[in-house]
């Protein structure tokens, strides 16, 4: 946190540069006192040293697998990824588009007239060469029909071969398996969307 000082008064201001950097806003503090009048000081800034080694910009897709799978996995992953994803485009899924983390990790994403959104449903992992799914958050939550299509999206990726399931029910498949069953990946995906457009 910075501390702001001003003669014998002191003013801890909370960190709030990684919120702005993620909503990609201005932000503009004003400190004043209890009368709406600007506060001056006589001294400066003092930062903390780890305010700036939060703040991180936003990384690009070929940033990410350059710096995490590159090097953890080798270039073959990554290279396996672009493959995967290029037949997923190419299944022309309703609602289909990709967006990416701030920290560079590529999401599929659907539209759902269900849950009046766009909503990540995978992510590649950052542990291990995959996928998982994310439809964990409580956006689900709004519709019964939504929670329904990604209970069932979920069995079916556990169907594919390597495929693991978290303790908060989130599927994982390791790119070793999209190699050979990204066809009944797709199929699902494009089953999800279907369920998640129909409003």
């Amino acid at each position: 946190m910075d501390l702001y000082v001003g003669g014998v008064q002191q003013l801890l201001v909370p960190h709030v540069i990684g919120r702005v950097a993620r909503s990609e806003r201005q932000l503009q503090i004003s400190v004043v006192d209890a009368h709406g009048g600007p506060v001056k000081t006589t001294q400066s800034v003092t930062e903390s040293p780890s305010a700036s080694s939060r703040v991180k910009g936003h990384r690009t897709e070929e940033e990410f697998f350059r710096d995490a799978w590159d090097k953890k996995f080798g270039k073959k992953a990554a290279v396996e990824w672009r493959q995967f994803m290029e037949r997923v485009r190419e299944a022309e899924i309703p609602g289909f588009s990709v967006s990416t983390t701030s920290a560079g990790r590529p999401s599929i994403d659907l539209r759902s007239a269900l849950l009046d959104s766009v909503v990540s449903v995978l992510r590649a992992r950052f542990g291990a060469a995959g996928i998982r799914d994310v439809c964990g958050t409580k956006i689900w939550e709004r519709n019964p029909k939504a929670v329904a299509a990604r209970d069932q999206f979920r069995q079916t990726l556990l169907r594919i071969g390597g495929a693991t399931e978290t303790s908060k029910h989130e599927v994982m498949v390791p790119m070793k398996s999209l190699r050979s069953e990204t066809p009944p990946l797709i199929d699902a995906l494009q089953r999800f969307a279907k369920a998640l457009d129909s409003a």
